[in-house]
């Protein structure tokens, strides 16, 4: 909670699954308590894409905006082991 205090903006990451969407909604009832704009970032998107279509929906119901998606690569997995950057991997 005092992460929200003093704050113009928070930028929440989620997962679209069903205890990301519920933690989402935590965060979004902390943002309204602090009266701070809430943006949201889906995380590997398309391994679930009905569930990430469905956060996107809700969120646009209650006027918080999905920045953006970001989807899942396997490319990734080798960054992770490799402790190379982001811009080595894709080079590859």
């Amino acid at each position: 909670m005092a992460s929200m205090r003093g704050v113009d903006l928070a930028l929440a990451i989620i997962e679209p699954t069903v205890s990301g969407f519920h933690d989402l909604k935590r965060v979004i009832d902390l943002a309204k308590h602090f009266k701070v704009e809430l943006k949201v970032i889906i995380n590997k998107h398309n391994l679930n894409p009905q569930m990430s279509k469905h956060i996107a929906y809700e969120l646009e119901k209650l006027g918080i905006k999905v920045i953006g998606m970001i989807p899942f690569f396997r490319r990734n997995f080798s960054f992770n082991k490799s402790r190379d950057t982001l811009s080595k991997i894709f080079k590859k």
